[in-house]
């Protein structure tokens, strides 16, 4: 039998490649003891982030060498970038193993969250870049994650860029993953496309209201909309998206009770605009982060924290090592977790929920449609989370196309105002609509 807590195996993945999880100085007492005894060149390893750590660690001479994977991955410009004394424009591994791990797990090409160029190299690549030949005043609205990327890219191929964005802070919902236990590092997404935006050059303007009567006056050739998503519950819908709600775009979950004052969504329980306690059942509708995050920031909270879901894990779309990580924080800080459940209605301190698959539905058309049985509420509950999806910010959008201030204007839109997806993709489209600017 495989003792875990000494070597890495295939059941123990987080071991031989640590997710944000495992702590970056983590491995460094394994380093040191295999420097201390062996008498050959010895390769440090283990999450060595932030990467000018590499360079105390040969100077320390607990290592001969450094081994990076993952982060040559992120970004393979990281030695040159330490050698020629720039690391705040080095993009950091965050570590998600979401797209690199993960996908080669599943025999796929290996990818990047936020470097767009890994495994892509012939279409999407910083370094090959083609130049404008026609310099426009781009503007885009939306300091997320896809209009971050877009403002930097489009500023390369020599577009004079401005960026809007309503609140203070960059990041969009970047910085609500951050706030989540463990997700710290993920905040470096948004950390390497401000410093790139600030070594291009490029106008970002903080805690502006991007109206059309705004946007009209700068008078660009250009404006590209990246003003994100909500959560697709009846509350969020306060104004953001009235317009793509009246002409049928959005349609809320089917769910009785969905309207409840104690029912909140996971940005307002991340950003801290509520603060849930007692009792609370958090709905996950997805599979990733967004749901067993929230989860956990309201168990740090002391909240009774019971996590539900409809599919046969909790958090299943996670790399293994991570999902196996939450999970075990989960049991050590008192979280239930419920699998096989669907969300039915929300009553008055209660939640009913029915089992996805039951031996109720053994006969005729029961086998093969979805016919949640043996119903039951949860009782004595004080909040209600439901992560059932989200819709797209995309008023601003319809406004601008439909307008004829802007005839003339090129008016585009990118990431989670087109469709909410993850890091990954809207980075990826953000890339490939900057570059044909």
């Amino acid at each position: 039998m495989v003792d875990e807590t000494k070597e890495g195996s295939g059941s123990s993945f987080w071991m031989e490649i640590p997710p944000a999880a495992v702590a970056a100085t983590d491995f460094d007492r394994i380093n040191r003891a295999l420097k201390a005894a062996a008498r050959i060149p010895v390769i440090a390893f283990g999450r060595i982030t932030p990467a000018q750590r590499a360079e105390d660690l040969l100077r320390a001479g607990e290592a001969d060498m450094i081994g990076w994977a993952r982060q040559l991955i992120a970004d393979p410009q990281t030695p040159n970038k330490l050698k020629e004394g720039r690391p705040d424009l080095i993009r950091s591994c965050i570590a998600c193993n979401d797209a690199c791990t993960y996908q080669t797990a599943q025999e796929k090409g290996i990818r990047c969250v936020h470097n767009p160029s890994a495994g892509r190299e012939r279409h999407f690549n910083e370094r090959t870049l083609i130049p404008t030949s026609r310099k426009r005043k781009v503007v885009v609205v939306g300091g997320g994650p896809a209009g971050l990327k877009v403002a930097e890219i489009a500023a390369r191929r020599g577009h004079k860029v401005a960026l809007l964005e309503r609140s203070r802070e960059l990041g969009g919902q970047v910085n609500l993953a951050a706030r989540q236990p463990e997700h710290a590092v993920v905040g470096e997404v948004t950390a390497y496309l401000e410093a790139q935006l600030g070594e291009l050059g490029v106008e970002v303007r903080r805690g502006v209201d991007a109206t059309a009567e705004a946007l009209g006056a700068l008078r660009a050739d250009a404006i590209v909309i990246a003003t994100g998503s909500e959560p697709n519950l009846p509350k969020a819908n306060s104004g953001a998206g009235a317009l793509s709600a009246a002409l049928g775009l959005h349609v809320v979950p089917d769910i009785p009770g969905l309207d409840l004052r104690f029912v909140v969504s996971c940005d307002e329980v991340l950003s801290g605009s509520v603060h849930p306690h007692g009792k609370v059942v958090v709905i996950d509708g997805n599979g990733d982060w967004e749901a067993a995050g929230a989860a956990e920031f309201l168990a740090d909270l002391g909240c009774e924290v019971e996590l539900i879901a409809s599919h046969a894990l909790v958090a299943e779309d996670l790399d293994g090592g991570a999902r196996t990580l939450f999970h075990r924080r989960a049991a050590i800080k008192g979280m239930r977790l419920r699998t096989g459940c669907v969300l039915l209605e929300i009553g008055e301190r209660r939640v009913q929920v029915a089992a996805a698959f039951s031996s109720g539905n053994d006969a005729g058309w029961g086998k093969y449609v979805l016919i949640p049985s043996d119903v039951q509420w949860i009782e004595d509950v004080d909040w209600v989370v439901p992560v059932i999806g989200r819709r797209s910010r995309e008023d601003l959008f319809l406004e601008l196309k439909s307008s004829a201030d802007f005839e003339g204007v090129e008016i585009l839109r990118v990431g989670d105002c087109v469709a909410p997806r993850l890091i990954q993709s809207v980075i990826m489209e953000a890339f490939d609509l900057a570059r044909t600017l």
